[in-house]
């Protein structure tokens, strides 16, 4: 009764955090799987017509000899009109919508898992309301609410599993570890990204295959879920396989019933593909990231980036890096040599090349610093992986005092962190940073400063001449060294404009309902 009193506690006590901020996180990755989860609900289908979500797209009116460019926040029967007559069309496409094969329908590059995930929190919803996409402060609060649930199960899913090997403070510990320490709470659980439910999935794989030693039967949930982790976001195919081989060493008897229970998900996924894509093995979010990674870096490759520059990026980044936003995982790498010698613990080995795969893959990504995010969004589903690791250890660190306290401070750390992602990052203000381009006499070339006050210092004591404004947009090549600076962090601007910041999200916020989405300070990146 304690482990059970204890499971519904944690669980009542992260979605209470999640929630405490009162808001949603604007950002348009999530777009098509919050509307296509409401347009499923409507029509039955997996993907969307133009006059579905005619807001998401920049349409051109051909009328009487004119020709001209706008919005649409909603649909009626005078455009459906000029739109069948072909005087209105399509012109731009948001990079989150490929045209598909299916004439006439466009489908979401980052699949259809996150939004079939959060489809029961949106039929409740949907009961009482109808048509989300009529209510989109409902929709997207619902959206929110799915992910916060999901995060929060999977954090109680941890402390079941942590249950397993170690005592019951150390299990809160870990699953509070996971739950408040990483960027599941300033990411996952604000709004229905892929991570949420890739990251429930993912747990609940690891919780159903540390049975399959007591019975092969738990095979078949361990592929439904590692199955469905893989159709919520691609890269958990390596997972599967890591999986596959750890079963072909250790319990072979269980593969066979592994194999043949994640093939559905497998014909479906691909059935999904070739009908949307044009090929089985033909991924949307492959396909769409080609033009995003022309715009951004001027090649069409996926995996430009340097191993050494993305993986030194996405540990150690003052702006993105692992170890600085939950330094309270460093101990996953600093103290492998307390790992505690139980054969129970060999399953945790087969999660390691997994993470090493996904995190080397990312790391080679033209995108590794995830755009417009906060801390290392690419990578924050290995916060599964990662947080798993600490069980083998946590006793050993909780046994040293120095250890202990070092632990326990980093983790009060990464919590502060985290409430800084949760209540002022607004998606804008640091990544798009305003700042100040000055021509100092003495220097060869122009000086960038970030305040006004700063500006007028060097014009009053340097002669400085003031040549323009500039916005240091990240993902332009000439200010990504933003990553790496630590007076101009994310971290640092969060901490001292905090409240400025907070403000500054409501703002957007209030815009963002209001014209469902299509009011964002940063420029709507469209590809096609």
């Amino acid at each position: 009764m304690t482990r059970r009193t204890s499971s519904w506690l944690l669980f009542t006590l992260l979605l209470v955090v999640y929630s405490s901020n009162i808001d949603v996180l604007p950002n348009y990755d999530s777009f098509p799987s919050v509307y296509l989860g409401a347009s499923v609900l409507k029509d039955g289908d997996l993907s969307f017509k133009a006059s579905e979500v005619p807001f998401m797209f920049l349409w051109r009116l051909k009328h009487k000899g004119t020709q001209r460019s706008f919005r649409i926040r909603s649909w009626n029967p005078t455009l459906e009109s000029l739109y069948k007559k072909g005087e209105l069309t399509v012109q731009t496409v948001p990079y989150f919508l490929m045209r598909s094969k299916q004439p006439g329908e466009y489908a979401s590059i980052f699949g259809i898992g996150s939004a079939l995930s959060a489809l029961p929190i949106f039929a409740v919803f949907h009961l009482f309301l109808g048509d989300l996409r009529e209510h989109p402060e409902a929709l997207w609060f619902a959206a929110k609410l799915a992910a916060s649930l999901m995060v929060a199960a999977t954090a109680v899913l941890l402390f079941f599993i942590a249950l397993s090997f170690v005592s019951l403070p150390l299990a809160w510990l870990c699953a509070l570890t996971f739950g408040l320490g990483t960027c599941v709470w300033s990411i996952s659980s604000q709004a229905l990204w892929q991570h949420a439910p890739n990251e429930l999935a993912l747990m609940l794989g690891v919780f159903f295959l540390l049975r399959i030693p007591k019975h092969t039967i738990y095979a078949v949930p361990t592929a439904f879920a590692f199955a469905w982790a893989t159709v919520c976001r691609p890269t958990s195919a390596i997972v599967v396989i890591c999986v596959a081989i750890y079963l072909l060493l250790f319990h072979r008897k269980a593969l066979g019933l592994y194999i043949l229970s994640g093939l559905p998900f497998a014909v479906g996924l691909a059935y999904y593909n070739h009908i949307h894509f044009g090929a089985p093995w033909a991924l949307g979010q492959a396909q769409g990231a080609i033009g995003i990674a022309l715009k951004k870096t001027g090649s069409p490759a996926l995996w430009q980036t340097p191993l050494w520059e993305g993986l030194l990026g996405h540990l150690i980044s003052p702006s993105r890096g692992l170890l600085i936003y939950s330094p309270c995982l460093i101990f996953v790498f600093v103290a492998p040599w307390l790992w505690e010698k139980r054969e129970e613990f060999r399953i945790f080995w087969a999660l390691i090349p997994a993470l090493v795969l996904i995190l080397g893959i990312e790391s080679m990504h033209f995108d590794w610093w995830g755009g417009n995010s906060f801390g290392y969004r690419h990578i924050v589903d290995l916060t599964v992986i990662f947080t798993l690791l600490l069980i083998p250890i946590i006793k050993s660190i909780m046994k040293h005092t120095v250890l202990r306290w070092s632990f326990l401070l980093f983790f009060l750390l990464s919590i502060g962190v985290q409430i800084l992602g949760a209540f002022a990052y607004d998606g804008w203000s640091w990544n798009d940073r305003f700042a100040y381009m000055l021509k100092v006499p003495t220097e060869d070339k122009p000086r960038i400063v970030l305040t006004k006050q700063e500006a007028k210092r060097l014009m009053r004591h340097k002669n400085a001449r003031y040549l323009k404004s500039v916005i240091l947009d990240l993902d332009q090549q000439a200010y990504r060294y933003r990553l790496w600076e630590i007076r101009d962090s994310q971290l640092v601007y969060y901490t001292t404009h905090f409240w400025s910041s907070y403000q500054k999200r409501q703002k957007i916020l209030r815009k963002w309902h209001r014209t469902r989405g299509n009011y964002y300070p940063a420029p709507w990146l469209s590809v096609q």
